[in-house]
Protein backbone atom coordinates (compact mmCIF):
# COMPACT_ATOMS: atom_id res chain seq x y z
CA UNK A 1 0.00 0.00 0.00
CA UNK A 2 1.49 3.45 -1.39
CA UNK A 3 -0.22 6.18 0.61
CA UNK A 4 0.23 9.75 0.69
CA UNK A 5 -1.56 10.63 3.91
CA UNK A 6 -3.04 8.88 6.89
CA UNK A 7 -5.27 8.96 9.67
CA UNK A 8 -5.58 6.53 12.60
CA UNK A 9 -9.11 5.06 14.18
CA UNK A 10 -9.38 6.64 17.65
CA UNK A 11 -10.89 3.67 18.83
CA UNK A 12 -10.10 0.52 16.23
CA UNK A 13 -6.85 -0.96 14.77
CA UNK A 14 -7.82 0.93 11.71
CA UNK A 15 -6.53 3.82 9.32
CA UNK A 16 -7.67 6.49 6.69
CA UNK A 17 -5.26 6.37 4.55
CA UNK A 18 -5.18 8.80 0.44
CA UNK A 19 -3.12 6.21 -1.94
CA UNK A 20 -0.76 7.43 -4.47
CA UNK A 21 -2.55 6.11 -7.21
CA UNK A 22 -5.30 8.30 -6.27
CA UNK A 23 -8.60 7.59 -4.29
CA UNK A 24 -9.33 7.03 -0.35
CA UNK A 25 -9.53 3.76 1.01
CA UNK A 26 -9.80 2.21 5.13
CA UNK A 27 -7.10 -0.41 6.11
CA UNK A 28 -5.99 -3.00 8.85
CA UNK A 29 -2.96 -2.42 10.47
CA UNK A 30 -1.87 -4.97 8.17
CA UNK A 31 -2.41 -2.84 5.52
CA UNK A 32 -5.00 -5.49 3.97
CA UNK A 33 -8.22 -2.84 2.53
CA UNK A 34 -11.30 -2.74 4.40
CA UNK A 35 -12.65 -0.60 1.57
CA UNK A 36 -11.39 2.30 -0.94
CA UNK A 37 -12.87 4.39 -3.65
CA UNK A 38 -12.13 6.46 -5.92
CA UNK A 39 -12.87 9.61 -4.24
CA UNK A 40 -9.60 12.31 -4.63
CA UNK A 41 -8.98 14.11 -1.08
CA UNK A 42 -5.75 16.52 -0.49
CA UNK A 43 -6.15 15.85 3.53
CA UNK A 44 -8.31 13.66 6.01
CA UNK A 45 -8.57 13.47 9.01
CA UNK A 46 -11.34 10.56 11.01
CA UNK A 47 -13.77 12.35 13.72
CA UNK A 48 -13.36 11.88 17.51
CA UNK A 49 -15.89 9.24 17.49
CA UNK A 50 -14.33 7.72 14.44
CA UNK A 51 -17.95 6.95 12.86
CA UNK A 52 -17.09 9.58 10.06
CA UNK A 53 -13.59 10.82 8.30
CA UNK A 54 -13.45 14.47 7.02
CA UNK A 55 -12.07 15.03 3.81
CA UNK A 56 -11.12 18.11 1.93
CA UNK A 57 -11.05 17.84 -2.27
CA UNK A 58 -9.91 20.78 -4.51
CA UNK A 59 -11.85 20.76 -7.39
CA UNK A 60 -9.77 24.02 -8.59
CA UNK A 61 -7.67 26.31 -7.70
CA UNK A 62 -10.13 28.64 -6.47
CA UNK A 63 -12.63 26.25 -5.57
CA UNK A 64 -12.87 23.16 -2.45
CA UNK A 65 -14.85 20.34 -1.72
CA UNK A 66 -15.75 19.45 2.32
CA UNK A 67 -16.73 15.95 3.15
CA UNK A 68 -17.99 13.74 5.69
CA UNK A 69 -17.92 10.36 5.11
CA UNK A 70 -18.60 6.97 6.92
CA UNK A 71 -15.82 5.34 8.04
CA UNK A 72 -17.76 1.91 8.37
CA UNK A 73 -18.51 1.80 4.04
CA UNK A 74 -17.00 5.02 2.61
CA UNK A 75 -20.16 6.20 1.64
CA UNK A 76 -20.72 10.40 1.62
CA UNK A 77 -22.43 11.31 4.78
CA UNK A 78 -23.02 15.47 3.31
CA UNK A 79 -20.59 17.64 1.75
CA UNK A 80 -20.38 21.10 0.61
CA UNK A 81 -18.23 23.67 -1.87
CA UNK A 82 -16.50 26.47 -0.48
CA UNK A 83 -14.35 29.14 -2.01
CA UNK A 84 -10.82 29.07 -1.54
CA UNK A 85 -10.45 33.06 -0.79
CA UNK A 86 -6.76 32.70 -1.05
CA UNK A 87 -6.52 30.41 -4.29
CA UNK A 88 -4.73 27.40 -4.57
CA UNK A 89 -3.96 26.61 -0.96
CA UNK A 90 -1.83 24.10 0.50
CA UNK A 91 -4.83 22.68 2.89
CA UNK A 92 -4.00 20.54 6.49
CA UNK A 93 -6.73 19.45 9.17
CA UNK A 94 -6.79 19.16 12.83
CA UNK A 95 -8.61 18.11 15.08
CA UNK A 96 -9.41 19.79 18.92
CA UNK A 97 -9.69 18.55 22.01
CA UNK A 98 -12.99 17.79 23.67
CA UNK A 99 -14.52 18.78 20.58
CA UNK A 100 -15.92 17.17 18.02
CA UNK A 101 -15.38 20.00 15.65
CA UNK A 102 -12.21 20.30 13.08
CA UNK A 103 -9.91 23.18 12.29
CA UNK A 104 -9.14 23.40 8.56
CA UNK A 105 -5.72 25.89 7.00
CA UNK A 106 -5.66 27.46 3.51
CA UNK A 107 -1.65 27.87 3.21
CA UNK A 108 -0.68 30.25 0.78
CA UNK A 109 2.72 31.43 1.55
CA UNK A 110 2.84 35.27 1.73
CA UNK A 111 -0.35 35.31 -0.13
CA UNK A 112 -1.78 34.77 3.43
CA UNK A 113 -3.31 31.96 5.75
CA UNK A 114 -6.83 31.09 6.63
CA UNK A 115 -8.06 29.20 9.33
CA UNK A 116 -11.46 27.76 9.21
CA UNK A 117 -13.65 25.53 12.04
CA UNK A 118 -15.74 22.73 10.90
CA UNK A 119 -18.53 21.55 12.48
CA UNK A 120 -20.94 18.89 11.18
CA UNK A 121 -24.28 18.58 13.06
CA UNK A 122 -27.76 16.94 11.95
CA UNK A 123 -26.36 15.58 8.87
CA UNK A 124 -25.18 19.58 7.76
CA UNK A 125 -21.22 20.71 7.36
CA UNK A 126 -21.16 24.08 8.63
CA UNK A 127 -18.25 26.86 8.86
CA UNK A 128 -17.18 29.47 9.63
CA UNK A 129 -13.48 31.91 9.83
CA UNK A 130 -11.73 31.37 13.18
CA UNK A 131 -9.84 34.62 12.84
CA UNK A 132 -11.81 36.80 10.42
CA UNK A 133 -9.31 39.61 8.87
CA UNK A 134 -5.70 37.49 10.44
CA UNK A 135 -3.40 35.59 9.21
CA UNK A 136 -2.91 33.47 11.93
CA UNK A 137 -1.44 29.85 11.30
CA UNK A 138 -3.65 26.85 12.38
CA UNK A 139 -3.35 26.72 16.34
CA UNK A 140 -2.00 24.98 18.92
CA UNK A 141 -4.42 23.57 21.61
CA UNK A 142 -4.06 22.85 25.58
CA UNK A 143 -5.11 18.87 26.18
CA UNK A 144 -8.11 20.53 28.07
CA UNK A 145 -9.08 21.98 25.05
CA UNK A 146 -10.16 25.65 26.71
CA UNK A 147 -6.86 27.58 25.11
CA UNK A 148 -5.58 28.01 21.51
CA UNK A 149 -2.12 29.48 20.69
CA UNK A 150 -1.70 30.39 17.28
CA UNK A 151 1.34 32.80 14.94
CA UNK A 152 0.38 35.79 13.10
CA UNK A 153 2.28 35.23 9.82
CA UNK A 154 3.07 38.71 8.96
CA UNK A 155 4.25 39.93 12.26
CA UNK A 156 5.25 36.54 13.40
CA UNK A 157 3.30 37.25 16.62
CA UNK A 158 1.44 34.57 19.03
CA UNK A 159 -2.03 35.40 20.21
CA UNK A 160 -3.97 33.09 22.50
CA UNK A 161 -7.59 32.61 22.21
CA UNK A 162 -10.06 31.24 24.25
CA UNK A 163 -12.15 28.06 23.26
CA UNK A 164 -14.03 27.59 22.03
CA UNK A 165 -15.23 31.17 22.16
CA UNK A 166 -12.34 32.26 20.21
CA UNK A 167 -11.65 35.48 22.31
CA UNK A 168 -8.40 37.24 22.66
CA UNK A 169 -6.67 36.52 25.28
CA UNK A 170 -2.99 37.92 24.86
CA UNK A 171 -1.00 39.09 22.51
CA UNK A 172 2.37 39.61 21.18
CA UNK A 173 3.23 43.20 20.66
CA UNK A 174 4.88 43.67 17.29
CA UNK A 175 9.13 44.51 17.27
CA UNK A 176 10.90 45.30 13.81
CA UNK A 177 14.43 44.21 13.29
CA UNK A 178 14.39 41.01 15.17
CA UNK A 179 17.37 38.91 14.17
CA UNK A 180 16.68 35.42 13.45
CA UNK A 181 16.98 33.71 16.74
CA UNK A 182 14.14 35.89 18.40
CA UNK A 183 11.95 35.41 14.98
CA UNK A 184 9.37 32.28 15.42
CA UNK A 185 9.24 29.15 13.08
CA UNK A 186 6.11 27.30 13.19
CA UNK A 187 5.84 24.59 15.42
CA UNK A 188 4.44 25.33 19.07
CA UNK A 189 3.02 22.82 21.80
CA UNK A 190 0.41 24.22 23.95
CA UNK A 191 1.44 22.68 27.15
CA UNK A 192 -1.21 24.54 29.49
CA UNK A 193 -2.91 27.86 30.01
CA UNK A 194 0.30 29.61 30.53
CA UNK A 195 3.35 27.46 29.60
CA UNK A 196 4.15 27.03 25.90
CA UNK A 197 6.88 25.42 23.59
CA UNK A 198 7.69 27.40 20.48
CA UNK A 199 10.87 27.30 18.16
CA UNK A 200 13.16 29.81 16.31
CA UNK A 201 14.34 30.68 12.92
CA UNK A 202 16.83 27.33 13.76
CA UNK A 203 14.30 25.55 15.05
CA UNK A 204 15.72 25.82 18.64
CA UNK A 205 12.94 25.52 21.32
CA UNK A 206 11.62 27.81 24.13
CA UNK A 207 9.54 28.13 26.95
CA UNK A 208 7.05 30.65 26.53
CA UNK A 209 3.93 32.02 28.93
CA UNK A 210 1.31 32.91 26.23
CA UNK A 211 -0.76 34.60 29.37
CA UNK A 212 2.49 37.07 29.64
CA UNK A 213 3.69 36.47 26.36
CA UNK A 214 7.06 36.37 27.75
CA UNK A 215 10.34 33.68 26.46
CA UNK A 216 11.12 32.10 29.90
CA UNK A 217 14.19 30.21 28.86
CA UNK A 218 15.74 27.68 25.77
CA UNK A 219 14.63 23.79 26.00
CA UNK A 220 17.41 22.13 25.46
CA UNK A 221 18.16 18.05 24.75
CA UNK A 222 20.52 16.27 26.67
CA UNK A 223 23.20 15.10 24.68
CA UNK A 224 22.00 17.22 21.41
CA UNK A 225 23.07 20.74 22.20
CA UNK A 226 21.92 23.16 19.45
CA UNK A 227 25.07 24.08 17.24
CA UNK A 228 26.40 27.22 16.01
CA UNK A 229 26.72 27.81 12.07
CA UNK A 230 29.24 30.80 12.00
CA UNK A 231 28.16 30.79 8.33
CA UNK A 232 24.65 32.01 9.42
CA UNK A 233 25.60 33.39 12.63
CA UNK A 234 22.87 31.08 14.25
CA UNK A 235 22.60 28.07 16.70
CA UNK A 236 20.78 25.44 15.05
CA UNK A 237 19.14 22.52 17.17
CA UNK A 238 19.69 18.71 16.12
CA UNK A 239 16.02 17.88 17.16
CA UNK A 240 13.84 18.44 13.75
CA UNK A 241 10.33 17.93 14.72
CA UNK A 242 8.41 18.40 18.12
CA UNK A 243 4.76 17.28 18.61
CA UNK A 244 2.27 15.80 20.46
CA UNK A 245 1.23 12.23 19.68
CA UNK A 246 -1.81 11.60 22.62
CA UNK A 247 -0.46 11.76 26.08
CA UNK A 248 3.23 11.74 24.58
CA UNK A 249 5.16 14.75 22.98
CA UNK A 250 7.33 13.13 20.21
CA UNK A 251 10.98 14.48 19.54
CA UNK A 252 12.93 13.36 17.04
CA UNK A 253 16.46 14.17 15.77
CA UNK A 254 18.10 15.56 12.88
CA UNK A 255 20.03 12.89 12.11
CA UNK A 256 19.12 11.48 8.16
CA UNK A 257 20.75 8.45 8.26
CA UNK A 258 20.13 7.65 11.55
CA UNK A 259 16.75 9.56 13.62
CA UNK A 260 16.23 8.99 16.99
CA UNK A 261 13.14 9.24 18.07
CA UNK A 262 12.30 10.14 21.70
CA UNK A 263 8.92 9.79 23.54
CA UNK A 264 8.23 11.83 26.22
CA UNK A 265 5.28 11.99 28.68
CA UNK A 266 3.61 15.62 28.70
CA UNK A 267 2.03 15.43 32.11
CA UNK A 268 5.76 14.84 33.33
CA UNK A 269 7.66 17.04 31.22
CA UNK A 270 4.97 19.94 32.15
CA UNK A 271 5.58 18.63 35.95
CA UNK A 272 9.57 18.95 35.69
CA UNK A 273 9.33 22.64 34.03
CA UNK A 274 6.79 23.88 36.86
CA UNK A 275 10.23 22.74 39.44
CA UNK A 276 12.87 23.81 37.69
Amino acid sequence: MDSRAISFHPNKNQVATLLSAGGLAVCDLQGSFIWKTEENFETIFYSKDGQHIWGVAKLSKEWLRIAVIDSVDGEISACIEIEDVLYDSYLSLMDIQHSEAMMLELGAGQDGICVLELCFECGTIHTKEAFPNQSYIMPAITPDGQNLLTLENDERTFAAFSYPELELIAKQSFQENKDDACIPDYEVIYLKKDLAIIQNMGECYFLLDPLAMEVKGELCFKGYPPIYDEQEKLFFSQIHAFKRIGPFLAAQTSDVREPTTFLLNEAELVCFLENN
